[in-house]
């Protein structure tokens, strides 16, 4: 396994870090949180022109045809900016319709390509559908299967969320939408929301993270910035090597997962107790460098420390992960696990 960019997977990073440099600063973000609906459809739709959309979708569909290797780096830029639109459910949906349900995937699938839908998704180890009052189309998956709905019919209950921007809340299909067979296919759709929420968690804590370093620079206490101050200096250099030692476990999540190895999902709940747990200390880090202030609204630490905190307890906290690579590594040869 190669942990490295190529020269195409670095440039689309880039290409992608500016356009959202560009199209979703903090502004943006709080504009996001007072919204009707808690995104901007013009940045879904420059989101689309750049292809960050559709980029593990087939090519028949409109698509990239990517594979998470070239995922992982983008979304952790979108988890820098605290991206307020649903590029993680996107992406599972698209690639579990085209594996499960070619007939949905090609009714909805070049819609979403193009920037057309905004697209949310309902999976069974989550209560809540997040997004609800943006989504154009839910995927449902559950015991019956995977069902596509229009947002127009179902019935929604929204939910409170410590995040502006993910609107939660229950949803009630209708019963005469058809279901397709998901087969082994829920599985690999839980994995990949998990690994693509670790992706994000990454981009959060390092925002974080070079929020407090700028903002330590900036503060000046006894004649000295306070990161001049070992008790933080060495604060936020233990977070950095958290966040790095994290990225590798989350690429190599990625890798097992685009090559299909039967211990893929043991390497994508390492990866998200990893990204969790670094993200967290981040924003932590973050809020207690500004002081009181960093409790603040006003301050912009907020917006990333709520979005990791939703993100840390979505598809398993750090403890569910730790318990169940526990529970396996119990019973099997720690050796054998490649």
């Amino acid at each position: 396994m190669r942990v490295a960019l190529d020269v195409n997977q670095q440039s689309l990073r880039d290409a992608a870090a500016t356009m959202l440099a560009a199209t979703c600063t903090t502004a943006d973000v709080r504009a996001a949180w007072s919204s009707a609906t808690g995104v901007s459809r013009d940045r879904w739709r420059q989101l689309a022109d750049l292809g960050l959309t559709s980029v593990m979708m087939p090519v028949e569909f409109g698509g990239l045809g990517a594979t998470e290797l070239e995922l992982m780096p983008l979304l952790e830029e979108t988890g820098y900016v605290a991206l307020p639109e649903p590029i993680v459910d996107a992406a599972v949906a698209a690639s579990l319709l085209a594996e499960a349900a070619p007939t949905l995937a090609a009714r909805w699938l070049p819609a979403l390509a193009a920037g057309d839908i905004i697209v949310s998704l309902a999976l069974p180890d989550t209560p809540y559908v997040g997004h609800v009052d943006a989504a154009d189309v839910i995927v449902i998956v559950d015991n019956r299967g995977i069902q596509v709905v229009e947002g127009a019919d179902v019935v929604r209950v929204r939910q409170p969320s410590i995040d502006g921007t993910r609107r939660l809340g229950r949803i009630g299909p209708p019963d005469d939408q058809p279901v397709a067979d998901n087969g082994a296919a829920t599985a690999r759709a839980i994995d990949r929301a998990t690994l693509y929420t670790a992706a994000q968690l990454l981009g959060l804590g390092r925002r974080c993270l070079d929020l407090a370093v700028a903002y330590a620079r900036e503060r000046h206490q006894f004649g000295r910035p306070i990161g001049s101050y070992q008790a933080l200096k060495h604060r936020m250099a233990d977070d950095w090597t958290a966040i790095e030692f994290a990225r590798p476990m989350v690429w190599r999540a990625a890798w097992a997962l685009a090559r299909g190895l039967p211990d893929a999902t043991l390497h994508v709940s390492a990866a998200k107790a990893a990204a969790g747990d670094a993200a967290s200390a981040a924003a932590r880090t973050a809020v207690q460098v500004h002081g009181a202030m960093g409790y603040t609204f006003e301050c912009d630490v907020q917006l990333f420390l709520k979005r990791i905190l939703a993100l840390a307890a979505v598809h398993g906290d750090a403890r569910a992960h730790r318990r169940r690579l526990a529970d396996v590594l119990r019973t099997r040869d720690i050796a054998r696990i490649p």
